[in-house]
């Protein structure tokens, strides 16, 4: 970006999942500032496989609920209280000391609220909570660019040449049937009509 008179990239958020190569990398480069998200569907997918280790069913449905619920705060003071809580109401209702209970909560602690914590809304208001549109992106290159095969540096830099040649192409906007970046949520006519019914009626919240 300096020789060619840019100005330098500043990201403020890194959305990835516990890979240590992604977060090492773009600290080296961007040092600390930026908020690092982790990605909701990676973590949920992880937590859902080590809870399964509870051998109570509606247990493992509550606890997973709660989980949930604690993904949706939105801001970071609200999160570390309600994570405190969460982790005190498991502690005390677990009177029986169920031992797979006490190991997922371990678990859970050191991997989810000590380390990586950036899971929940708060962490970067109106930022994606999941990087499934950057994998699809990284599934797209290994399927139709490299066919999944490692490369040397140099051919690796000949393909990714021809992707972005071969991208850029498709998303002219003067080409015929280009493939245009979308830059709002398109709303459907079904969604617009639901949303005027539930706006009109006065309705009384109690």
């Amino acid at each position: 970006m300096q020789v060619i008179n840019k100005d330098l990239l500043r990201p403020t958020v890194l959305i990835s999942d516990t890979a240590d190569a992604i977060k090492n990398g773009f600290r080296n480069v961007f040092n600390n500032e930026y908020n690092q998200i982790m990605c909701w569907t990676h973590m949920k997918r992880k937590v859902k496989h080590c809870i399964c280790q509870i051998n109570d069913k509606d247990i493992r449905k509550e606890i997973m609920e709660d989980i949930e619920i604690l993904q949706l705060f939105n801001s970071i003071p609200v999160f570390k209280l309600a994570s405190t809580l969460f982790m005190k109401k498991w502690n005390m209702n677990n009177k029986q000391q169920n031992q797979s209970i006490l190991d997922f909560l371990e678990y859970f602690d050191n991997e989810w609220l000590q380390s990586n914590n950036g899971w929940y809304e708060g962490i970067q208001l109106y930022a994606s909570s999941t990087n499934s549109v950057i994998e699809a992106t990284n599934e797209t290159i290994k399927d139709d660019g490299t066919f999944r095969e490692r490369h040397v540096l140099s051919r690796f830099l000949t393909i990714a040449t021809n992707i972005i040649n071969s991208w850029s192409v498709e998303r002219d906007a003067f080409s015929i049937n280009a493939k245009i970046f979308a830059t709002e949520t398109t709303l459907s006519l079904q969604l617009w009509t639901l949303s005027y019914q539930w706006a009109k009626p006065t309705k009384d919240i109690s």
